[in-house]
């Protein structure tokens, strides 16, 4: 089974490079969709924060919901503003 990052090279018919590294896929200012997360530390409508191995990664924007989370998987929905390291 494919994750969802592998699945998309395979529909835009690039090379697929298994890696261990995390993922943030930024989708335009309408969602984020991360792989490799470590957990989630907070979360409001306008923030969100959850360790990315040794970092905490923040996103910030209007109505933010997380539409999908799993162990290793987090789907974020809403207008996005930043995507970024933190440091709190």
């Amino acid at each position: 089974m494919y994750s969802f990052y592998d699945e998309t090279l395979i529909r835009l018919g690039l090379p697929l490079e298994q890696t261990t590294l995390p993922r943030v896929v930024l989708y335009y200012n309408a969602g984020v969709f991360v792989e490799g997360h470590k957990g989630l530390l907070s979360c409001s409508e306008e923030k969100i924060t959850f360790r990315l191995n040794k970092d905490k990664i923040g996103i910030s924007g209007k109505g933010l919901k997380i539409r999908e989370i799993s162990d290793r998987q987090l789907f974020i929905r809403g207008e996005v503003s930043f995507v970024g390291v933190v440091d709190e």
